[in-house]
């Protein structure tokens, strides 16, 4: 693990896998750190890095964030190496705080977003989010023939 700082005991750990979508980083970070609603003593951010580019690499390293590189496994298939990430992150996270949160690149965040889900933590409860998808069914009798 690239470890650039220390860690100060943070409330909260938010981790996040990254590839080579680099504005899509930068969209998502820029937002989950700005709307927070916490002070920035209060969280820390963890990159999970595999298949990143090097253009990532050098955003993350500007930025100094943490990060760690994840060997991608290319004898499995894509999801099970995303779930390796994920279970990576939260073995990282708790070893620095009680409460880990992971996030994505294609993620969005309102404000005051990590403030308000802090607010429910109790011991032995999970408390996530809702993930909120555009669009429905269509409903028009050309999609739905019998």
């Amino acid at each position: 693990m690239f470890d650039n700082g220390k860690w100060d005991n943070p409330k909260v750990v938010l981790y996040c896998q990254v590839g080579k979508a680099i504005d899509m980083l930068d969209f998502s970070i820029e937002q989950a750190i700005s709307n927070s609603g916490m002070i920035k003593e209060d969280f820390d951010i963890v990159m999970i890095c595999w298949r990143t580019s090097e253009e990532v690499y050098d955003y993350i390293k500007k930025k100094n964030f943490k990060y760690v590189d994840m060997k991608y496994d290319s004898d499995k298939d894509f999801l099970w190496n995303l779930y390796k990430g994920w279970n990576l992150g939260y073995e990282i996270g708790f070893k620095h705080a009680d409460y880990v949160c992971p996030i994505a690149t294609d993620h969005a965040f309102h404000k005051n977003w990590l403030k308000n889900l802090h607010s429910w933590v109790k011991p032995n409860r999970i408390v996530n989010c809702k993930l909120i998808e555009p669009g429905s069914f269509p409903i028009h009798n050309n999609y739905f023939k019998r």
